[in-house]
């Protein structure tokens, strides 16, 4: 016999509105928790990806002051205590410690080390270890507190170890980037100006212009004069670029003269005029090609 007092079996869930109900909000805010935990993960896994150093390449060359040279885990101990405004850190025995600039760490510290006499080693301080204003982030360019470190006091006996730290890894990786940015996928950026994004030069007042690297440039007069001659272009030896006009309301002349070798003077007052030339040296440009011809 049926007991009367038994809570009946729903059968389905269209046989209990609200319990169907309960189930649709529970499984909604199940699905907003996951949506959210996987917008967490992909945001964290950003922020660990991203690198923060760069390199001055390609408009200037890494050296070892920006890349840091590395040392095989060389470990000693601190021989007397140092606060963070220290020049000079006395080590037990630096024998093994060869090579510089190189990264140390103390505690919880990072510290850029740049030269050794001996067991006393000497602190990177502003700019004087000669990667500034190329180090990145710009606070590298002291030693205490390196790579983002916190500056501290360290007691004397305290574990001292120089080698490779994430700091070096990333300038590597960075120059590594930069280079391959340079050469383009497939290497079909070597050799090539581009001047999808060409930089503005504006003739000074003796009717100069400085290139700092091999590009693509626009170039104005001086005070916005209608007609003006470009006499000099100052940039290092063996730099190539290509020279628009900023205006084709205004007419710059490229002079042929004792600092830039040209067949004749050509001027560039269409915006389709191009003028390519090369630094022979640091006081003579020469013509490579020019449109129109």
């Amino acid at each position: 016999m049926e007991n009367q007092n038994q809570t009946p079996i729903h059968r389905s869930l269209f046989d209990c509105w609200p319990c169907l109900t309960s189930y649709i909000l529970v499984g909604r805010q199940t699905l907003g928790l996951f949506v959210l935990l996987f917008v967490l993960l992909i945001g964290v896994g950003f922020a660990v990806a991203q690198n923060p150093n760069t390199s001055p390449f390609p408009g200037a060359l890494d050296t070892d002051a920006t890349l840091l040279v590395g040392n095989d885990s060389v470990q000693t101990t601190l021989n007397g205590a140092i606060t963070a405004t220290a020049t000079t850190i006395n080590v037990t025995s630096a024998a093994l410690l060869t090579a510089f600039p190189t990264s140390c760490w103390v505690d919880n510290e990072i510290i850029k080390i740049v030269s050794k006499v001996s067991n006393a080693l000497t602190v990177a301080t502003d700019c004087a270890s000669g990667t500034c204003p190329t180090c990145s982030p710009t606070t590298d360019c002291r030693g205490w507190g390196f790579a983002s470190t916190t500056e501290a006091s360290h007691l004397t006996a305290a574990t001292f170890t120089c080698g490779p730290t994430a700091e070096y890894e990333n300038a590597r990786a960075a120059a590594i980037l930069a280079i391959q940015v340079a050469l383009g996928v497939n290497l079909e950026d070597i050799g090539h100006i581009k001047c999808d994004s060409p930089t503005e030069l504006t003739l000074d007042a003796a009717g100069e212009v400085t290139i700092t690297k091999s590009a693509c440039y626009t170039v104005d007069t001086f005070a916005d004069a209608a007609s003006d001659g470009l006499l000099k272009v100052n940039c290092s030896a063996g730099v190539r670029f290509i020279l628009m006009p900023a205006d084709d309301a205004r007419t710059v002349v490229i002079t042929n003269g004792a600092a830039i070798a040209i067949l004749a003077d050509f001027s560039l007052n269409d915006l389709h005029d191009s003028f390519m030339g090369r630094c022979f040296s640091t006081d003579l440009t020469v013509q490579l090609s020019r449109n129109p011809a």
